[in-house]
């Protein structure tokens, strides 16, 4: 079993924990923004629709407090052994709670400790010199009782849909739209409604949740309307309409109303 870190958006941790568990892994840990799961290899190529991004860990010490020199030792024990990628690579690290040392620091320490063991390039964000596209990820996370050293197994984060092609003002964050998917209670054969759809977002995700219901998004916005098929051509009924009419019987009203934005 894989030792992974999921990030998720504030307030949807227990959602994603849910998530993982119904999918048979073993959720080790929740705390904000974070849940860690003993997962089998399946959760890279079926991760949670929840989840804002996921990371396979590599290294795990305990969280080293406020000193650098507590960081560089807790850092040596954590990074022992890293995959071998000897291309360029970027590493990225948060924590909480007040340190004698930044973000960036974090960052060095583990860039060049990882270089060291793999002849990988490290790319500091120090100077605000973006990385090049073509990386590895590593993530840091120091959460108070314990120090993370992670790397996404995906060229870009979980949040980032292929399918999204196109937004519109007021979009949903997908794995916001995928919660309230999820809260929804979709069934085989439900009639869903967005009857202010504008790019398709939630029933997008709603789709990718429970395929086998039905749906339908309204907007009177034609370039909303544009923008829902350029993202999902197939699968959902999108026509221009007024929210105020709802004809047709339906099982699930999901909807962003306009004006409102998350």
């Amino acid at each position: 079993m894989q030792l992974v870190l999921v990030r998720t958006v504030t307030g949807l941790e227990h959602l994603a924990a849910e998530e993982l568990a119904d999918a048979g892994h073993r959720v080790v840990e929740v705390s904000k923004r974070q849940v860690i799961v003993e997962a089998s290899p399946e959760v890279v190529e079926r991760p949670p629709l929840v989840a804002d991004d996921l990371f396979e860990v590599y290294g795990v010490a305990p969280d080293p407090g406020r000193t650098r020199a507590g960081l560089t030792a807790a850092l040596r024990e954590a990074i022992r052994s890293v995959p071998i990628a000897r291309g360029a690579f970027a590493v990225s690290a948060s924590f909480q709670g007040p340190r004698n040392f930044g973000r960036y620091d974090v960052e060095d320490l583990v860039g060049e400790r990882i270089a060291r063991l793999t002849g990988g390039r490290y790319h500091s964000r120090r100077y605000g010199v973006a990385p090049p596209e073509e990386r590895s990820d590593w993530r840091v996370v120091l959460d108070g009782k314990t120090l993370w050293v992670s790397r996404r197994p995906y060229a870009v984060p979980l949040h980032r849909r292929t399918w999204r092609r196109q937004t519109v003002r007021g979009s949903l964050h997908p794995p916001v739209a995928a919660a309230m998917a999820r809260l929804a209670g979709l069934a085989p054969g439900h009639e869903v409604l967005d009857p202010f759809c504008g790019a398709g977002t939630l029933l997008l995700e709603a789709r990718a949740l429970e395929p086998r219901a039905r749906y339908a998004g309204v907007d009177r916005d034609p370039a909303a309307l544009e923008a829902a098929r350029a993202n999902g051509p197939e699968g959902v009924k999108w026509r221009r309409g007024d929210a105020r009419r709802v004809d047709d019987p339906v099982d699930r009203i999901l909807t962003n109303p306009s004006g409102t934005t998350a």
